[in-house]
Order: structure tokens, then C-alpha cells, then sequence
């Protein structure tokens, strides 16, 4: 997104009207923003591909790397001024220096890539984690009637319009449905960009999902119930009612799903998953959901987000930023708590089965 690598905090190229600026060697566009390079690479960048790149080696190779030369790059977040910082990684283990000679180097190495992996996500996420919170408290404070659902919220949805409470029970028959195309259905209303693509309407779309023709009277009390209790009611009307979603740290916007859709899509997003199909890929999420584990979990609280009844503020992003090269999720508690200065609800980490993946890949934001 150009809101999100815009911010990544390099500078505007010197021939930014056009007379001097120079290509991105990897879009072949004029660069609009310039990268200040961490190595001696003597090539242009433009943010959005320099930040995809970075994202893409994290991924593959476990560190981020110059695309030209290959040299590692550590990568801060400036709360001060919200931008990346990017400097040559100096301290990368010996592991990492030379080639490994045998099994047991070999082993030593992959030890050393996940634990630079893992400091490196960890780092990020400490370093980002207070200016989400405020964009949060940024977005709740300009929207004071999500406070007001959050106090008393079977009050105001009675004060709701017939034309808003069918909106806030398409959201819910969104949420409802445990594709992640679901993530279409709040949203298309909002006139937001789904991640799959999908208009309002198409294939993804809450007037798509069998669960939105559903007839019955929609009341208030309906709708409270469906939802799922009190503390989801403010973020299913911020979905549903606001023209703007939640800001991600990155810029771009978060968008509302389930917590049994983001399983579907964070499990359809691993190599696994070209080699099974719909309906394998259905029956381990019923496995995972009857164990009570999860591949999920909040990036503010490291709460895990379960399948059942719970839903989550994904980054429209997703993991094309080094900035959350592994994705970023807020769960709804979190949500609650910043947004709609609700107390969240004592901490469930403990809970047995958290983590639990096919092939014990790290759970999402982890």
C-alpha cells in the first residue's frame, strides 16, 4: 500500500519533479522516494519495492538482505518520527559468516537463522507496539459513539437505524462464515479493498454468503445475540457504520474478520496447503478448533485468537512490509480496550493448545 511503505521512512528523491529522479532497479519507475541504502550498493530503490524485497529475503532466508548484494540488514522502527530505520547488520552470528562444512554446522546454522528471526520480529513488534496503541486511542477518541456502544451497548444499538442494524447483521453473517473470503463481507459496504480482491457484491462479499439472506426479524436484541455478547458490539459497528477502518502502524487499514476465517487464510498462505484440498483444508480447521489451538495470535497482547465466536483487525498489509513481515492481527479485546477504553477480560495464554500448528510453523505474529 503507498500509505504504508510511504512512511518507511526514507526520503524524497532529489529529482522528485522529474528532471533528476532516478528508476527503481527492481520496478523500473521513477522513484518518488529514494532508499538511503545501508550498504555500498550505488543503485536506486523506490520504498515499496526496497520494503517488499526486505520482507521477501526475512521470509525465505530468515533475515533481511539487500536485493543487489546480499548483505544483511537490520531493520528499527523510530516511534518518534514512525519511519524504518535501516542499517547494515553488524552482528550476525559467526554461524552466519561462512558457508557451513558439515551437518553439524549446517544445524548450527539454522539455529542461529531462527533466533535472529525471532529477536528480529520480537524487536519490531516491542518497537511498534506503542504508536498502534495510540493510533487506537487516535481512532476511538474521533469516533466517541464507540465508547457508548461499549458501556451500554444494547441502548444504542436500539437507537440504531432499520438500514444500520441490517448492515451490523451483515457484518455478523461475515464473520459467521469460516472462509477467509469472509474478510470481503464487512468491509464491501465500506467501499474498503478486501484482500482477495473481491467487489462489493462478488464472490466474497457479505451479500455472496448464503448467511446474509438469512430472513428473521433484526432487532437490536437479535443482534446482540448474534454477535456474541457485549464486548464484540463496538468493533462489528465500527465495520459496519464507519467510512474509515482502524489504522495498521504501517499505514494501511485493518480489517475485520473472524477468527476461524484468519485460520483459513493464514493456513491457505503456507506450502502446505498447494498440496491440499478444499475440503482437507476444512477438516484440520474443525481438528484445530476441537483441540481449542490456534495459529493466531494479537501483536499487542500475544493473547492467541481462537477460532470459536472471537474475531481479530487484520493489516490489509499482510506480510509484504518488513515492518510485519509475518503479518499483524489486533484481536477484538485489544480493540476494545484502545479504541473504546473497555477493560479487557482476564488473560487466557495459559490456556492448553496454543500454538498448535500442521507442521509447527510459528503461529502468526508470534
Amino acid at each position: 500500500a503507498t500509505s504504508a511503505t510511504a512512511a518507511a521512512g526514507q526520503e524524497p528523491d532529489a529529482g522528485g519533479d522529474g528532471g533528476g529522479a532516478e528508476d527503481c532497479a527492481i520496478c523500473l519507475e521513477s522513484c518518488a522516494y529514494s532508499t538511503t541504502l545501508p550498504c555500498s550498493c550505488r543503485v536506486s530503490y523506490c520504498t515499496g519495492c526496497w520494503d517488499k524485497a526486505l520482507a521477501s529475503s526475512f521470509q525465505h532466508c530468515g533475515l533481511p538482505q539487500c536485493p543487489t548484494c546480499r548483505c544483511a540488514v537490520r531493520v528499527d522502527y523510530d516511534a518518534v518520527s514512525q519511519r524504518l530505520v535501516f542499517s547494515r547488520e553488524d552482528t550476525l552470528p559467526l554461524e552466519l559468516r561462512k558457508p557451513p562444512a558439515d551437518d553439524k554446522a549446517t544445524q548450527a546454522r539454522a539455529k542461529a537463522i531462527q533466533e535472529l528471526w525471532t529477536s528480529t520480529v520480537n524487536r519490531l513488534l516491542d518497537q511498534v507496539r506503542p504508536v498502534q496503541v495510540v493510533r487506537l486511542e487516535a481512532y476511538g477518541s474521533q469516533r466517541p459513539k464507540l465508547t457508548e456502544f461499549a458501556r451500554e451497548p444494547l441502548r444504542k444499538l436500539e437507537l440504531l437505524s432499520a438500514e444500520e442494524l441490517q448492515r451490523c447483521f451483515a457484518v455478523v453473517a461475515g464473520l459467521s462464515s469460516s472462509r477467509c473470503e469472509a474478510l470481503g463481507g464487512p468491509l464491501a459496504a465500506k467501499g474498503i479493498a478486501d484482500a482477495t480482491g473481491t467487489a462489493d457484491g462478488g464472490e466474497g462479499s457479505a451479500s455472496a454468503d448464503p448467511a446474509a439472506k438469512e430472513e428473521g426479524p433484526k432487532t437490536a436484541s437479535g443482534l446482540l445475540e448474534a454477535v456474541g455478547g457485549p464486548r464484540r458490539v463496538p468493533g462489528v459497528v465500527a465495520a459496519a457504520l464507519e467510512s474509515t477502518a482502524p489504522q495498521c502502524v504501517c499505514g494501511s487499514p485493518l480489517l475485520l474478520m473472524s477468527g476461524r476465517a484468519r485460520m483459513h487464510k493464514v493456513l491457505l498462505e503456507m506450502p502446505l496447503a498447494m498440496h491440499l484440498s478444499q475440503e482437507q483444508v476444512d477438516t484440520w480447521i474443525q481438528q484445530v478448533d476441537q483441540r481449542g489451538a490456534t495459529l493466531v495470535q494479537c501483536d499487542l497482547c500475544h493473547e492467541a485468537v481462537r477460532l470459536g465466536g472471537a474475531s481479530v483487525w487484520m493489516c490489509q498489509n499482510g506480510s509484504s512490509t518488513i515492518l510485519h513481515a509475518t503479518a499483524y492481527d489486533v484481536c477484538d479485546e485489544c480493540f476494545l480496550r484502545y479504541a473504546c477504553g473497555g477493560e479487557p477480560e482476564p488473560s487466557s495464554a495459559a490456556e492448553a493448545g496454543a500454538g498448535a500448528t500442521p507442521d509447527g510453523e510459528t503461529p502468526v505474529g508470534a
